[in-house]
C-alpha cells in the first residue's frame, strides 16, 4: 500500500518530545460506503469531533479480521469490495507511538446494524453518524485546530484518507 501521510507533532503544530518510538500500533480503517453513498463517521462527543471508523490489530488478527471487527463494533456493519486506499504512518511523541492504519474504501455489506461501542467509547460518548463524503470532509476541516493533542493527530489521519479517497472515487467518476 502506498503511504498517504505521515504526521508528526510539528504537523499538527505541537513541539516534538520524544525521540523513542518503540511503542508500536497497527490499525485497520475504512471509509465505509452505505448504499446512498453515504460514509460512517464517529462522533466522539466527550470531546466534540469526528473520527472514521477502525482501530487496532489485536493480537493475532489479520489487518482484515482488525477491519471485520471493528466495522462491526463501530458502524454495526459488515463490508465488501475492500479497496485498498493507502496507508497513514503517526509518531505521537507524547505516547512514544509510532502507529501504522492501514486503509479501505469499502462498502456496506447486506442491512446496517447499531454499533456495540465498549465501555471506553461509551465513555467517550461515541456515536455514529452516515453523511457524504464531501460533508465529512467539511466536517473534518472545521475541526482541524481542535485544542486536543490525539484529536489532531485522529483529525490529520483521517481527514488526508478522505482527501485521497474523494481523488479516487471522482477518478472513477470522470474515467468511467
Amino acid at each position: 500500500m502506498k503511504t498517504i501521510a505521515t504526521i508528526r507533532d510539528i504537523d499538527i503544530g505541537f513541539e516534538s518530545i520524544n525521540t523513542d518510538f518503540s511503542n508500536t500500533r497497527t490499525a485497520a480503517r475504512s471509509i465505509l460506503i452505505d448504499e446512498n453513498n453515504l460514509i460512517a463517521l464517529i462522533f466522539v462527543g466527550k470531546d466534540k469531533y469526528h473520527k472514521l471508523p477502525g482501530g487496532g490489530v489485536e493480537g493475532d488478527e489479520t489487518i482484515i479480521e482488525a477491519l471485520k471487527r471493528e466495522l462491526l463494533e463501530e458502524a454495526g456493519c459488515y463490508f465488501c469490495d475492500a479497496q485498498e486506499l493507502g496507508i497513514t504512518e503517526e509518531y505521537l511523541g507524547r505516547f512514544g507511538l509510532f502507529q501504522t492504519s492501514y486503509c479501505f474504501i469499502s462498502k456496506v455489506k447486506g442491512e446496517k446494524g447499531l454499533p456495540s461501542f465498549d465501555n471506553g467509547e461509551i465513555a467517550n460518548e461515541f456515536s455514529l453518524k452516515w453523511v457524504d463524503l464531501k460533508k465529512s470532509i467539511n466536517i473534518l476541516t472545521a475541526e482541524k485546530e481542535h485544542a486536543d493533542y490525539q484529536a489532531r493527530f485522529i483529525n490529520t489521519r483521517d481527514l488526508s484518507l478522505l482527501k485521497e479517497a474523494d481523488k479516487i472515487i471522482n477518478d472513477r467518476i470522470n474515467n468511467g
